[in-house]
């Protein structure tokens, strides 16, 4: 189903845990579209304020080039365009999941509640306590009970940038 599980960021008490379909997104493209999903995600709380406790929200994004006409990130907007984006935030957890047109919505919404159920569990168990060192673990956890698919299609060194940045950013907290 969902090739690989990429994009791990903290901010504030916000954790972004993303997933898409694409095994062959370059690491660039890939972050520069986090970014604009994340500007989204922000602006949408900062709009509504977060989630308390175990209540949820899910919300939708739908990726529009026009939105970015005078943008060097347009050309990857028309690359992504029509994707649509779902988000679920759970305590200040925000899971997105890339959709494609031929997607069902019903799925991603069954799968996204999976997700849910597990990070509860986990946020229980404190294994969510420091996401960054622990994100190997993390992911061997999840993939008991949702298989993430081959985790060797995940771009390594993209991986091991994301490792460094936390480690950076652990250590300047």
């Amino acid at each position: 189903m969902v090739k690989f599980l990429i994009h791990h960021n903290i901010e504030g008490n916000i954790i972004y845990l993303s997933q898409f379909y694409q095994t062959n997104i370059q690491a660039r493209k890939l972050e520069a579209l986090m970014e604009i999903i994340t500007a989204h995600l922000k602006s949408d709380i900062e709009r509504e304020g977060s989630v308390s406790g175990d209540s949820m929200r899910f919300s939708t994004y739908c990726i529009e080039s026009q939105e970015y006409s005078n943008s060097s990130l347009k050309s990857l907007q028309e690359e992504f365009e029509g994707i649509q984006i779902i988000y679920c935030e759970v305590g200040g957890i925000i899971i997105t999941l890339g959709l494609h047109d031929y997607d069902s919505v019903f799925a991603s919404q069954n799968f996204l509640n999976n997700w849910v159920l597990i990070l509860r569990k986990l946020y229980k168990t404190n294994t969510l306590s420091n996401i960054y060192e622990r994100m190997d673990e993390l992911l061997a956890h999840l993939d008991k009970f949702l298989p993430l698919g081959d985790m060797t299609l995940v771009n390594q060194s993209y991986l091991e940038y994301l490792k460094s940045e936390a480690t950076n950013l652990t250590r300047a907290m």
